[in-house]
């Protein structure tokens, strides 16, 4: 096969996804997706994936034991046979045409190692977490810069040489993380070339709940985010822009100046200040809250954005100086 006819290997990892990969996977049989491969690992899921996946995918993998999404990815990368790897959650719906969106890009920059997307302005679920979830998520890779210095493998596709020279995905992480945002690191650090390809846009058919927001933005991104931070810096790009840093400093000084505010009359002008300030240095995302989805929503997600802020920022600042204190002693910090 030619340079120019780059075949494309599709792997979809899952654990228990039975009722989402009925519409993840017709897509790919579809018109539009060319000659692609289609392989679906299942993480040794308790219900019905495997046999759902059969009805679809050209391989279906079963591991024996539960080992997380980089395993199972590089699982598939393993039997693929396609020279672009393109990595699909199994709660992602890519609407039609996206391989002749996905190889084009490759094929017109031998130079171009990986690529990845976003999610679309809309998900599936209707619930305000996860509207807030993807609109937030949307908004950010929207508004990236294109040269990518991390990667996405919700739906994110890498040269197969590039991904084997990078030894693929950290099988340290057994749960889902930031198992592709340390291989872009990697990536980026080999030199390798990484692009966010904005036209590349797929839907999200996750349903958030409270529990589940809030363990998956500390356990499985803010903690081994901070190690790996304490390991090779944060990006620059993404969320971990200036004003994102400036806002989660600011974000403090809103409870702080309410709580002075019964014993220190400046507290309230404190706490209003900051707030005025973060909406200031906010204001193109919540004017982007305001238009998709009106005034309710974009109030709600304001508070809740500045509630995630208070969060994750608290994470990271009392988790920096364990994974300092670890990496002294020479022991890498926990992941999840």
């Amino acid at each position: 096969m030619s340079k120019s006819q780059l075949s494309l290997s599709v792997i979809v990892p899952a654990r228990n996804a039975e009722a989402t990969l009925g519409r993840v996977l017709p897509v790919w049989k579809r018109p539009g997706h060319g000659d692609c491969e289609l392989i679906v690992v299942d993480d040794a899921s308790t219900d019905g994936t495997a046999e759902t996946a059969t009805r679809y995918a050209d391989r279906v993998i079963k591991l024996a034991e539960r080992r997380g999404p980089a395993a199972a990815r590089n699982a598939g990368a393993m039997v693929s046979r396609g020279d672009i790897l393109l990595f699909v959650d199994a709660d992602v719906r890519v609407p039609a045409g996206s391989a002749d969106v996905v190889v084009p890009a490759f094929r017109a920059n031998p130079g171009l190692d990986a690529l990845f997307g976003s999610y679309d302005d809309r998900p599936a679920e209707r619930n305000f977490l996860s509207q807030f979830k993807n609109i937030l998520h949307h908004y950010v890779h929207q508004n990236a810069a294109e040269e990518a210095g991390t990667f996405w493998a919700g739906c994110g596709a890498v040269r197969k040489k590039a991904f084997f020279d990078a030894w693929g995905f950290s099988e340290a992480y057994t749960l889902p993380s930031i198992e592709d945002v340390e291989l872009g690191y990697r990536l980026k650090a080999s030199g390798k070339t990484i692009r966010l390809l904005k036209a590349l846009q797929v839907t999200h058919l996750k349903r958030w709940t409270f529990a589940g927001l809030i363990r998956s933005d500390i356990a499985g991104r803010a903690i081994p985010w901070t190690g790996l931070a304490c390991e090779r810096g944060l990006p620059r790009d993404l969320n971990f822009r200036l004003a994102d840093r400036l806002s989660a400093l600011l974000v403090w000084l809103v409870p702080i100046g309410l709580a002075a505010g019964a014993l220190w009359r400046f507290g309230i002008l404190l706490a209003a200040g900051a707030a005025i300030l973060l909406l200031f240095i906010n204001r193109h995302l919540n004017r982007f809250f305001l238009k998709k989805r009106g005034l309710p929503f974009a109030a709600g997600a304001v508070f809740w954005h500045w509630v995630y802020l208070l969060y994750a920022s608290a994470v990271f600042a009392v988790w920096t100086p364990a994974c300092l204190i670890r990496r002294v002693l020479g022991r890498r910090p926990a992941r999840g």
